[in-house]
């Protein structure tokens, strides 16, 4: 039997002993784990920067260029990959913004779009 998927995130589960996609479904699950527990980013954006460093996540706005087609999924850089993965936030997930409009706020999605629900922390 084929390994399953998971509804929420999309983690791999039941593979068969010695199935040959084994290794590069837990690496997959290892990265989406790693990327989205504890999840924050450095800003809600519409492109790429043109420099990103390893593990920079964002939120897509409105994706342009390299991130059409991803609005409001969280874009994060691997440096091992030179690529953007992208992630599709389920209902729920939260994330602490960094830097810009919304810096040192929590979001929400909430099944459509982003929400602050007006939190904003001070110190």
């Amino acid at each position: 039997m084929a390994s399953q998927t998971e509804a929420r995130n999309g983690i791999e589960y039941d593979w068969d002993q010695g199935e040959s996609t084994w290794k590069a479904g837990m690496d997959n699950n290892l990265r989406t784990i790693g990327s989205i527990l504890n999840l924050s980013v450095i800003d809600i954006i519409n492109d790429p920067p043109g420099s990103p460093s390893d593990g920079d996540a964002y939120i897509v706005l409105v994706g342009t260029g390299l991130w059409s087609g991803n609005d409001d999924n969280i874009a994060i850089w691997f440096n091992a990959d030179a690529v953007w993965r992208f992630y599709v936030p389920t209902t729920g997930i939260t994330s602490f913004v960094t830097t810009g409009t919304f810096a040192n706020q929590l979001i929400a999605y909430n099944g459509t779009n982003w929400s602050t629900n007006g939190f904003t922390f001070t110190f």
